[in-house]
């Protein structure tokens, strides 16, 4: 569960000041044709996990490796023991970290000189990979705060008491503020996603987490039993099988 920021945040950590400067003038156009996007510059690595651990963390992360005292492979190490799944571009001018590069699931690997052609690419492709995860994804206004649930975390979903209730894989709760719309309105993308199925009007199953179903219940991978009106039997069976199959 992730607080959700409207931004795309970029953090840029680079030692050499020469190399900052010219990455700013590379970027600058970039970020005109982009007003979504936020880049923070950070001149060493100790730096750049500071900010991150005291709460701002990033989109997008772009690493020079070869920095002194935490270089940017022992930035990304750290990074991903912190549970964060910002999309890792590696910067230097030596291949010899590039496989360990996949250690820390690294986006991609740009070797110096940069190429500003070739990096505008690859922020594209990062801004469409970040797009693709959004789509994935379903937004949740609580009482502490906007939040980013995955649509694969969701276990079930329904309506309690006039909130969103999201039951999570891993067991937690988030509960929305007080619907203003309908629960169809409210999640279009799980009740359009071939991966969840109605319960009748006001719950929605992940099929994947479907062990089992009868004519009005079904039992999840975690032992729990979800009930449901038995007018929605047929679809929910069809759909089940369906994935199965």
């Amino acid at each position: 569960m992730e607080q959700k920021d409207n931004r795309v945040k970029i953090a840029y950590c680079e030692d050499n000041e020469l190399q900052r400067e010219m990455f700013e003038m590379m970027i600058s156009q970039y970020l005109d044709a982009h007003p979504e996007v936020e880049i923070s510059v950070f001149t060493s690595g100790k730096e750049i996990l500071s900010e991150v651990r005291s709460g701002n963390s990033f989109q997008i992360y772009i690493l020079d490796i070869m920095m002194p005292d935490v270089n940017g492979m022992e930035v990304a190490s750290a990074l991903r023991m912190m549970n964060d799944n910002g999309l890792i571009i590696f910067l230097t001018s030596s291949v010899e970290y590039a496989v360990l590069s996949y250690e820390v699931k690294a986006f991609y690997y740009l070797t110096k000189p940069l190429d500003p052609e070739k990096l505008m690419k690859i922020l594209d492709n990062a801004l469409e990979a970040i797009g693709r995860n959004k789509s994935e994804s379903i937004t949740v206004n609580t009482p502490n705060g906007i939040f980013d649930l995955k649509l694969s975390d969701v276990l079930y979903a329904e309506v309690e008491d006039r909130a969103a209730v999201f039951y999570l894989k891993d067991g937690r709760e988030c509960r929305s503020v007080k619907l203003r719309a309908s629960f169809r309105e409210f999640v279009p993308q799980m009740f359009d996603s071939p991966l969840f199925a109605a319960c009748g009007v006001s719950r929605l199953v992940n099929l994947s987490c479907v062990d089992a179903i009868d004519s009005e219940s079904l039992l999840l991978n975690n032992g729990q039993v979800v009930y449901f009106p038995k007018s929605a039997y047929a679809e929910l069976i069809r759909k089940w099988k369906e994935r199965r199959n």
